[in-house]
């Protein structure tokens, strides 16, 4: 068996058909978001759900998956924006050095600066989250 060195990139999606009487099937975890239950997908699920919609083995699926989250990290590291029409934008951005305080003890500190990503979503996606808003 050959292992694969997997990253930890864990989007959010919900996805109703895994949802059976309250019961979660795989690895996925159950969250409440606005008073409805809904569910964690993570990257193995993701996996798996490209797969049976693909017809392709989870392997190969993996290595796609494995692929797009590289474009996409290179692509951020290069300080590059990027747009997928319809579904949304990912743009770096710097958050600055800015005082904070340890939450244990209560001292203050110093955050340091460091980059971070932001997603906005694109015009489609929030039409099919928002069903209702399109009349």
């Amino acid at each position: 068996m050959k292992v694969t060195k997997v990253l930890t990139f864990v989007p959010v999606v919900t996805f109703s058909h895994r949802r059976r009487e309250g019961v979660t099937t795989g690895s996925c975890k159950q969250i409440e978001i606005n008073n409805q239950n809904t569910i964690t997908m993570n990257k193995h699920d993701l996996i798996i759900a490209l797969s049976e919609r693909l017809s392709l083995p989870q392997t190969e699926c993996l290595r796609i998956v494995n692929a797009w989250q590289q474009v996409i990290e290179e692509r951020l590291v290069e300080n590059d924006r990027i747009i997928l029409q319809g579904f949304g934008t990912f743009s770096p951005w710097v958050q600055v050095e800015r005082d904070g305080r340890n939450p244990r003890t209560g001292e203050p500190c110093v955050i340091a600066p460091r980059i971070s990503v932001k997603f906005r979503p694109g015009k489609y996606l929030l039409q099919a989250l928002n069903p209702e808003e399109d009349k």
